[in-house]
């Protein structure tokens, strides 16, 4: 009986998940300003929820702004972040692949740079305890 209690719920999951995509696929196309993030602790859950975005149907490109220049907007420093502007800071994730196609590329970080200094997304992995997704030498 758990076990049918089990599949029922996540049949229930699934048809909510279906339904959350459509309702912000439609908050988008209405308008409705859309950032990433919740109330915890920024981390590797904002790629799945841009690559969510996209799976909603919204189109990479707007998935892109959305996870800068419309995030910088939103908490007001888009003045001076969130897009790439001669006197804006220049905080850059390089990936392997491109975005525009597919979207998953925004998880293959080749080169992170902040700043005036480049860094090895394996080395910053390390120096907070992370495992990374492919070490630098395999992309």
């Amino acid at each position: 009986k758990a076990d049918m209690d089990m599949r029922g719920m996540v049949d229930e999951w699934a048809a909510s998940a279906v339904a959350q995509a459509a309702m912000i696929k439609k908050l988008h196309d209405s308008g409705v300003q859309i950032v990433p993030g919740s109330d915890n602790v920024a981390g590797f859950t904002i790629h799945r929820e841009l690559e969510l975005y996209a799976e909603a149907g919204i189109s990479n490109a707007d998935v892109l702004r959305i996870g800068s220049l419309d995030s910088a907007r939103v908490v007001g420093v888009d003045d001076r972040t969130g897009s790439i502007r001669v006197g804006k800071d220049s905080d850059l994730v390089l990936v392997e692949g491109n975005p525009l196609e597919d979207i998953s590329a925004i998880r293959r970080a080749t080169l992170v740079m902040k700043g005036n200094t480049a860094y090895k997304p394996d080395e910053l992995y390390k120096a907070v305890g992370v495992k990374p997704f492919l070490e630098s030498e395999d992309i």
